[in-house]
């Protein structure tokens, strides 16, 4: 027997949960938008398997991370882009690199034990690099020989790395190369689209916002808008506040193949904040510098219909990360910004240390209500999953 299921938001969560409710070809479901076009949220750009870039997550939420890594990258697996990422303290930040190690370790130990391994060998997850080997690089020009077998799938991305980092001891030894792929936003929306447009049970209704009165007919209503819209209805305290930020496009004189993501930690909202390259092409890189003045916008008791940056502030904003950037790349001083990718994200219960997603179900006359509340796109499958699982809906086939 069918449900008829209204989901609010077509961003990655809600198109994801529509394509996967709609394989039950007796369910019919309406998602409603209020944008005139779908899968346009914030940006994501990266898989976060492990929780390599927050020193402040426990190992229990990174782990939770890594798995669902796992499931989105069985999922996208032709939407990946499978280059390492380097990750380093900068030798100002308040973390020792003995927990960037114990983090790898404990990730390491529990990929092996999946049956799938979508981010290649184990023995490759990760490498070590220590500063006797930035010393022997910019004497010679190459790392030296090592006996660890890992090196050798991670040498050439570290090698750019090397080349590029102006001052080795700006950074705290040692760093590490981990085997954490991109995610090519561009190939998901694509993906994802295709998908939705086989199923004749899903109905899109874009350019609407949505009010109460209009669910009452629905058995299931899934909130995917990225707000907490359900607080009202069930006179909730609202514990959330909304996050503005943006990362920065900027195009290098350059082309740079080979190059792996690049991050730098520090602390963050501080002029010591962490600061990440991440590329999306030869030549083409999106950019965070997670201080105030540059990527982290603004911060929202509550969330705004509309957000707006002019020109003239992407400009400055971008220069600031350019700016932050090239005290340890030189060559990012010749980038212009081309743009940016914004975005609003809730942050549960006032803690923006949290990285981990959730959903949560409320059932009330007769009505199930299931808030999604997705900080990264790389958690989304894992969260349509546990949607089906905690109702024991049987999904079904559709074809």
């Amino acid at each position: 027997m069918g449900k008829e299921i209204a989901i609010i938001g077509a961003g990655i969560s809600g198109i994801t949960s529509a394509i996967k409710f709609a394989q039950n070809r007796h369910n019919n479901i309406d998602v409603f938008e209020k944008r005139d076009f779908i899968l346009k949220g914030p940006p994501y750009c990266h898989l976060h398997a492990g929780g390599i870039l927050y020193p402040e997550i426990s190992l229990k939420d990174a782990q939770t991370l890594l798995q669902d890594s796992i499931q989105f990258a069985n999922k996208f697996s032709d939407c990946l882009d499978y280059r390492p990422t380097i990750v380093a303290f900068r030798s100002t930040s308040k973390y020792s690199a003995d927990s960037l190690l114990l983090k790898c370790y404990a990730n390491r130990l529990n990929y092996q034990f999946h049956d799938t391994r979508p981010f290649g060998e184990v023995e490759n997850f990760y490498a070590i690099y220590n500063l006797s080997d930035m010393v022997y690089f910019k004497i010679h020009g190459r790392l030296p020989e090592s006996q660890d077998s890992s090196r050798s799938f991670h040498d050439k991305y570290v090698e750019k790395f090397c080349r590029l980092l102006d001052d080795i001891y700006s950074i705290k030894y040692p760093f590490i190369s981990v085997n954490e792929p991109g995610i090519s936003q561009s190939k998901v929306e694509s993906r994802l689209t295709k998908e939705l447009s086989v199923h004749n049970n899903i109905n899109l209704i874009i350019n609407h916002k949505v009010v109460l009165d209009e669910l009452k007919n629905y058995d299931i209503i899934v909130n995917a808008s990225g707000k907490n819209m359900f607080s009202e209805l069930f006179g909730l305290d609202k514990q959330e506040i909304y996050e503005f930020k943006s990362s920065w496009l900027i195009e290098l004189p350059i082309e740079m193949r080979d190059m792996p993501e690049i991050a730098l930690i520090g602390e963050r909202e501080t002029t010591n904040a962490m600061i990440q390259i991440t590329p999306l092409g030869s030549d083409l890189f999106q950019i965070h510098c997670m201080r105030s003045d540059s990527s982290i916008i603004n911060t929202f008791d509550c969330p705004q219909e509309s957000l707006y940056l002019s020109d003239n502030e992407i400009l400055n904003r971008g220069n600031v990360a350019i700016r932050e950037i090239s005290k340890f790349f030189p060559l990012f001083i010749f980038c212009k910004v081309n743009g940016a990718c914004p975005g609003l994200q809730r942050i549960p219960y006032f803690s923006k240390s949290k990285r981990i997603s959730d959903v949560k179900l409320i059932e009330l006359n007769n009505v199930t209500y299931i808030d999604i509340h997705t900080l990264k796109a790389c958690s989304v499958v894992s969260l349509v999953n546990k949607i089906v699982r905690l109702n024991n809906w049987t999904v079904g086939s559709s074809r």
